[in-house]
């Protein structure tokens, strides 16, 4: 293939195929997001001179096969869906190893952690980091003992935003069981979690030359949202546009609006989280504050957006790091990945 770079993504959806294939077709909005990272990273890797191509992929055996013959290629992975089971995607670095290819981002054990919630939960509990309390739903259950309220109501395995709306936050019993079955339909077990009031934070985190760091924090402006609408970024904040109004573009503050033993608080709470799940080279980690200070991991982000008006390429903007030289330090890496065998995996 010629290429120093094969830059991996899922081939986003069709609405008009979605459905004729029985496929859910709700997030389609999210699911062709990825287009924009893909450009994002093919024209920092045309500004540093390297080699790529991108190439989209729907199955595992799309993996597969795009990664025969490939062995000592660097894979910028940004595959965040696959067709069948739906955490197949977190396999990508597990075969990119087996096929003697270095991998971006964070390795399959960590993705497949940080993808369920409950299990993150468990890790950072043994690691003595809070989260907030929940429980688990599966389809066909109903709701027993749950935490107090006011709750949220979440899939259990997904991110982007993907199943949630204003209706997901709860405060009272008689909205418990629709939202959960909500929930349901989509096929996902359901998180029922307390609801954290009071401010929400992200810290994107990078690993360049070796060291572990936070980039700026980011805080999400409630202030703009519209009057009574919930202060969660769900699905219709975070992909459809005019939701918080036409000329809100983003309603994220960078960096975050904090004194600074605060912000180390808020920093230390998300590295503990990223090295507690075994985290790779780059993601981000979502928090919530309550009014109180006291800090609760939200979400480990290990496949964070890399789109232009994400918060990772806001936080390296404020850093100081320019987009290209971030995809430079993470091919470096990956190429250290081939030649490392603690990193090789038995065939």
């Amino acid at each position: 293939m010629g290429t120093d770079v094969l830059v991996l993504y899922n081939t986003p959806l069709q609405a008009d195929a979605a459905g004729a294939s029985g496929q859910d077709c709700r997030w389609l909005e999210s699911d062709a997001g990825v287009l924009n990272e893909v450009r994002a990273v093919a024209e920092a890797l045309d500004r540093l001179g390297l080699k790529h191509q991108a190439l989209g992929v729907r199955t595992l055996e799309d993996v597969r096969c795009a990664l025969e013959g490939l062995a000592g290629t660097v894979v910028f992975n940004l595959v965040e869906r696959l067709d069948g089971a739906i955490g197949d995607f977190n396999a990508v670095p597990d075969l990119c190893v087996r096929a003697g290819c270095g991998c971006t981002g964070s390795d399959t054990a960590s993705l497949v952690l940080t993808f369920d919630k409950a299990r993150t939960k468990q890790r950072l509990a043994k690691h003595g980091l809070r989260s907030p309390e929940g429980v688990s739903i599966r389809p066909g259950r109903t709701v027993g003992k749950h935490p107090a309220f006011p709750l949220i109501v979440k899939p259990l395995c997904a991110d982007g935003g993907e199943g949630i709306d204003e209706q997901s936050v709860v405060r009272a019993e008689d909205m418990l069981a629709g939202a959960v079955a909500r929930v349901h339909e989509t096929g996902q077990v359901a998180l029922v979690e307390q609801y954290i009031e009071g401010r929400e934070f992200s810290a994107p985190i990078l690993r360049m030359a070796g060291a572990l760091r936070t980039l700026p924090l980011s805080e999400l402006d409630f202030s703009l949202f519209p009057r009574g609408r919930v202060h969660i970024a769900d699905y219709a904040v975070k992909w459809i546009p005019g939701t918080l109004g036409s000329k809100v573009v983003s309603a994220r503050k960078v960096p975050a609006p904090l004194d600074e033993p605060t912000a180390e608080r808020v920093r230390a709470c998300a590295l503990g989280a990223w090295n507690a799940c075994g985290c790779g080279d780059y993601g981000r980690v979502d928090m919530r504050m309550d009014p109180s200070g006291q800090v609760y991991v939200l979400e480990v982000n290990t496949n964070c957006d890399l789109s232009p008006l994400a918060a990772f390429p806001a936080a390296l903007k404020v850093a100081g790091i320019a987009f290209e030289e971030f995809v430079r330090g993470m091919v470096q890496q990956a190429r250290r990945q081939i030649s490392s065998s603690k990193h090789q995996i038995p065939s």
